[in-house]
Formats: C-alpha cells, sequence, structure tokens
C-alpha cells in the first residue's frame, strides 16, 4: 500500500536538487561546520548510488524483471530520486525510486567498513558481511518456499510462479564493490511490508498472525546448521565491545552505592544489583560474553528484534486494532548472522515487547500490557512446536529448556544492559507525556526483570534461588518468567491507580507518526559516553 505520507515523503525528496560540488558556507560555529559537512556528505553519496543504480537499470536482464521495468521508465525520460530511510553509524539505507511512478521503488544500502557504533577508531567492520547477508537473504527465500510448516508457503509458491519472492524476506538484487570509498552498496527489492512490526506494540495492539507466522519462519532458520566460523568477523567486532559493559556496570555500582537503603526499596533494579554485587555480576557479564564468542550451536540471524521484522501498515491508524489484509512479514537485516546460541533469536524477538509492555502498565493500561505478554507465550509454543517438527527427535526436553534458559539471557542483555544500563531504545517507549516519576518506575522494572533473567541464564545459584524448590524443568523455567512478568505489570498498573491517574488513551506509534524508522545506530544513544566508557580503567 502506498501511503499519503510516503507519498508526502517521496514529493519532498523529488524537490531537492543537491549540488554536491558546492563548498560549504561559512558557518557561525565548528558544530555548524560539522553538520554542513556531514549533510554535504550524505548528498554525495545519495548522487552515487543514483548514478549506479540507474545504469544498472538501464542495463539490467530480463533476469530481474524490477530492474528491467525502471530501466525502461529511465530510457523514456523518468528520473530516480532516494531518501534515506536510516543509519549512518555502520550503513546507510535508502528508498530508492522514480520520480513520475514513486511507487516503483528498491531498497539500497550503502555498507561501510568503519563501525562508527565502536570507541576504538582503527576498528573496522568487515565489508564481506554485505556478502554474506546477499548469500543468507537467498538462502532463507528458498528454505520459505520449501517449508510446508509455514502457513504461508503455497502463497509464497503463488508468488514465485508470478515472478514474486516469499514475503518473509526480500529478493536480493545485485552487490557493487566501491574500492575507492571503501564501502560496498547492496540492492534488493523494496518489500511490500515496509513498517517496523515495533510500532503495534508501541500503539498496544499487535497482530497475533503475525507473531505466530514470525515464530515458525525462525524455528526454520534455526533448524539449520552452518558453518562454525561462517560470518565469524562479526562476532569478533561485537566481542570488542565487552569493555563497554564493565563501564557500565562500574557506572551503576556507583550509583548503588550513593542511594540510601530507604531509597534501594523503591528502585528495584538498583535493590538488585545490590543483592547480586558487583563481582558476581561481572562474572555473568564474562559468561555471556563466552556464550557470544564460543557457542556454536545453529544458524541465527544476531538481530532478530521487533524493529528488523517489517510488517504491513496499518490501514488506518485511528483504528489501531485494524492490521493489513493478508498478515504478511518481512525479516531485514541479515549481515549479522552466524552459528551461535540455540535461544538468541527467540530471547532477541521477546524482550523489546517486555520493555513495551511495561510502559504500557505505568499508564494503566493493565489489559494491552497483558495482551503483550500473551503473545510473548504464544510466540514460543509456535516456536518450540514448529523446531519439533522441523527437527524431529532433535528437539527433546532437555534442548529445549537449554535454549530458552539461552533466550533469558539475551532478553536480558537487551533490557537490563542495552535500555536500562545503555539507555538505547529508551525514547521508543510510548511514554510520551507522562510523569518522569512514572516513567522511573517503568525502566525500573524493565531493569529489574532483565537483571533477574540475565542471572538466571548465566548464574546456576541464582536460577535456583529463583526457582525455590521447583524443579528445574521448563515447565517451571516459563512459569517463573510468566509470574515475574505479570507482577511486574500488576505493580506498575497499581501505581497508575493509587495516584488516581487515569488511563491514558491509546495512540498510534509517534514513530509511525513521524515516519522515523529506527536501526541499529540507534543503539548508540551517545557515542561520546560509549568511548569514554570504554577507556576507563
Amino acid at each position: 500500500m502506498y501511503t499519503a505520507e510516503e507519498k508526502k515523503q517521496d514529493e519532498a525528496c523529488i524537490m531537492e536538487s543537491p549540488d554536491t560540488n558546492k563548498p560549504v558556507e561559512a558557518a557561525s560555529s565548528p558544530e555548524e561546520s560539522r553538520q554542513a559537512r556531514i549533510e554535504q556528505d550524505k548528498e554525495a553519496k545519495k548522487a552515487l548510488i543514483l548514478q549506479i543504480i540507474a545504469s544498472r537499470c538501464i542495463t539490467s536482464s530480463k533476469e530481474i524483471p524490477q530492474l528491467q521495468r525502471m530501466g525502461e521508465a529511465l530510457q523514456a525520460g523518468d528520473e530516480l530520486a532516494c531518501s534515506i530511510v536510516s543509519g549512518g553509524l555502520t550503513n546507510f539505507s535508502y528508498k530508492v525510486f522514480l520520480k513520475k511512478n514513486p511507487q516503483t521503488r528498491l531498497y539500497a544500502k550503502l555498507a561501510f567498513s568503519r563501525a562508527l557504533w565502536n570507541p576504538n577508531p582503527d576498528h573496522t567492520f568487515a565489508l564481506q558481511r554485505t556478502d554474506n547477508e546477499y548469500k543468507m537473504m537467498t538462502k532463507f527465500a528458498k528454505l520459505m518456499m520449501d517449508d510446508d510448516e509455514v502457513e504461508d508457503s503455497h502463497k509464497n509458491m503463488n508468488r514465485l510462479a508470478n515472478g514474486q519472492r516469499p514475503t518473509a524476506v526480500a529478493t536480493p538484487y545485485f552487490i557493487v564493490d566501491l574500492h575507492e570509498a571503501d564501502a560496498k552498496l547492496f540492492v534488493t527489492e523494496w518489500a511490500s511490508c515496509d513498517e517496523q512490526f515495533a510500532n503495534q506494540y508501541i500503539d498496544g495492539h499487535v497482530d497475533v498472525r503475525v507473531v505466530h507466522q514470525v515464530a515458525k519462519a525462525l524455528a526454520k532458520l534455526n533448524s539449520q546448521i552452518v558453518e562454525p566460523d561462517w560470518n565469524n568477523h562479526v562476532r569478533e567486532s561485537l566481542g570488542r565491545l565487552r569493555p563497554t559493559s564493565t563501564g557500565l556496570l562500574k557506572n551503576l555500582m556507583s550509583q548503588v552505592n550513593a542511594t540510601t537503603d530507604s531509597s534501594l526499596s523503591f528502585n528495584m533494579a538498583l535493590y538488585l544489583a545490590q543483592h547480586y554485587g558487583h563481582e558476581r555480576m561481572e562474572r555473568m557479564l564474562d559468561s555471556q560474553h563466552q556464550e557470544q564468542m564460543e557457542t556454536r550451536e545453529v544458524l541465527v540471524h544476531n538481530d532478530f528484534h521487533l524493529f528488523n521484522i517489517l510488517v504491513e501498515a496499518k490501514p488506518n491508524v485511528s483504528e489501531l486494532r485494524d492490521f493489513g489484509e493478508t498478515g504478511d512479514f518481512a525479516i531485514c537485516d541479515w549481515e549479522m548472522t552466524v552459528s551461535s546460541a540455540s535461544g538468541r533469536d527467540a530471547g532477541a524477538f521477546q524482550s523489546m515487547p517486555i520493555a513495551y509492555a511495561m510502559a504500557h502498565a505505568v499508564q494503566g493500561h493493565r489489559n494491552v500490557a497483558l495482551h503483550i505478554l500473551e503473545c510473548n507465550m504464544a510466540f514460543w509454543d509456535t516456536y518450540a512446536d514448529s523446531l519439533k517438527k522441523n527437527r524431529g527427535s532433535d528437539i527433546t526436553d532437555a534442548y529445549l529448556l537449554k535454549a530458552f534458559r539461552q533466550s533469558l539471557g539475551t532478553m536480558g542483555l537487551y533490557l537490563f544492559v542495552i535500555i536500562y544500563m545503555f539507555g538505547a531504545f529508551k525514547n521508543t517507549l510510548p511514554l510520551d507525556g507522562v510523569a518522569d516519576a512514572d516513567k522511573t518506575q517503568a525502566l525500573e522494572a524493565i531493569g529489574y526483570v532483565g537483571l533477574r533473567f540475565f542471572a538466571m541464564s548465566y548464574d546456576d545459584a541464582a536460577l535456583q534461588e529463583a526457582l525455590g524448590d521447583e524443579s528445574m524443568d521448563l515447565e517451571a523455567l516459563r512459569s517463573f518468567y510468566q509470574k515475574e512478568i505479570s507482577s511486574q505489570i500488576e505493580n506498575l498498573v497499581s501505581r497508575a491507580a493509587a495516584h488516581r491517574r487515569p488511563s491514558r488513551r491509546l495512540r498510534s506509534s509517534m514513530l509511525r507518526h513521524e515516519g522515523r524508522r529506527i536501526s541499529d545506530s540507534f543503539l548508540v544513544a551517545d557515542a561520546e559516553a560509549l568511548r569514554r566508557l570504554s577507556m576507563e580503567d
């Protein structure tokens, strides 16, 4: 669906006529001068990718009908335009379209070898990841076409017969090496599903059809075995961020030590951090790092959060309960795929929903928060059932128990380390207009649940402490997971009621309203702070 908002954005892009050779005008401050250079660089990159894609479209063979159609339009007098979708730290993502027919569009990613999210200025992020992204998208498309487990497999086969690809992944078109720029240009189809799934959780109304289908697709991916060192440079790049978590934890414990005992009782995450202690949590971080660097079990997407899953745009944002007709989805950003822990992707998927549930709960939206929790429970049920169908006797109760415990660790990584300690993704929480004290309580609940799950995954004593006399099996672990989240939801709802704050009306996602697309560059909420942390002893 080509929405009015997309049309407005594309028309604004068409009106731009950058002169990439124009010198940077005199600025009143060094910061303004820096920003001007950044904008000029952005326009130069746009001009470069438009030139390359136009050339490919004109010379394209019939093997890629979309490029051929665009090439014919260009030869008939149309022109290409583009707008930045997201990025800037490791990639730029673009929407490339025809000026006279903006519905005809492509997706382009310009990948850099320098990872600006890493505080080490000498660190590179190997461009081989882009070639591997192309290979993995092609592999996954074939998996989905051959899959009799996913309900839409027949629809996918029909689409293939009509020259289209399965909706679970966009069709990769081509890669161009830009040696002088030390970059690569990767071009794919523009996925018909082009709204990030996170928006539905921010709205408070989630399409359960998509939850089940995503679970089945992920189970298909996680049923694959890949070479142990596939895309290993990605693992090495992420591993170099380990000192950052030490700096974050040091800052957190300083905050704990500066907080009175009476105040700690109102700050649950800080209270739990005091209970575990600095050295014990440092060992947990070491265990997580070891798992990330050494565990090689199954093929994982390795970045499987809600912002990397695209769904149909809601037909009418004034009716948040309405969803697209087909329930289609597409998984994007495949450059991080590796062989890793079997529960990693499942944990990443469930992380942001928990954070959004807490944000809704503190505003009195009890049913919404519980609906999101039910979606997470349904996701795991479908995921586990699909694993069993895909791999048969390989998927034992012991396998699922281990995978679920690993998933708790990834949830803890996102909720406690990335959101609570580092502050990434906080601005995506639906807390606009909420009192600062309530925002703090929602974040404390997110941090508390995250640290609790992180400890249960990477500290055996913490796991035993949580389960008590319960037997160590999957049912007990899942029951604790559900009760822990439910308890925090009820606490936040009770807080809203105690302060006699009326339940706020649900609103459409501000990200949707502002046309913002969140990318992994958003993780670097404060690059300078990250750099400082990495240099602390």
